[in-house]
């Protein structure tokens, strides 16, 4: 569910609220400028706060904020539907460096199988593994993985961009991967 807003003329002083993101030296400029907000600390009491952690955060709201920018993104740029596409990517997330661990997935795109390595973890080697596919679905799921390896399976999937995420009780680790 979203809720579209157009701000009023006097929305400093109407509405400052609408003004605390990157979009207002836009609008102070008169230059037209979207504003995409999950309602901050109005959802969120640890907003910007030392408590401001992981635990605090609601991932499955989260996945749907993102898809809805997602969307809003695609239909503002007139994408247009195609059968498939190719394109590098690099995903720099903070999430990634929670986990405390050197780990790697390889091969990327991946054709058959891919292999994670995971060693120096903090909290021990035992991890639990869930892939999701672009829509956000978990597609697998595998519990108290041991060790600092493991081989997944993915010949049955179909081509198409996933997000590998592990995790241990306390922390997690995600990466974007390709199946050919």
């Amino acid at each position: 569910r979203t809720v579209s807003v157009e701000a009023p003329n006097a929305w400093q002083s109407l509405t400052p609220d609408l003004g605390r993101s990157d979009h207002a030296a836009f609008w102070l400029n008169n230059i037209p400028a979207i504003m995409l907000t999950d309602g901050a600390n109005f959802r969120n009491p640890f907003y910007h706060t030392p408590n401001d952690t992981l635990g605090t955060l609601n991932f499955s709201f989260m996945t749907n904020v993102v898809k809805g920018t997602v969307a809003t993104l695609a239909e503002l740029a007139e994408v247009q539907h195609a059968d498939y596409w190719w394109m590098d990517t690099e995903v720099a997330t903070s999430v990634k460096e929670t986990l405390g661990c050197k780990t790697t997935i390889s091969p990327n795109p991946a054709h058959g199988f891919v292999k994670i390595e995971w060693e120096n973890c903090a909290s021990g080697n035992s991890l639990d593994l869930v892939l999701y596919n672009a829509s956000g679905q978990a597609v697998l799921t595998e519990k108290s993985l041991q060790g600092k390896a493991h081989t997944l399976d993915v010949s049955k999937l179909p081509r198409g961009s996933y997000l590998l995420n592990l995790s241990d009780q306390a922390s997690s680790w995600s990466e974007p991967f390709i199946i050919e």
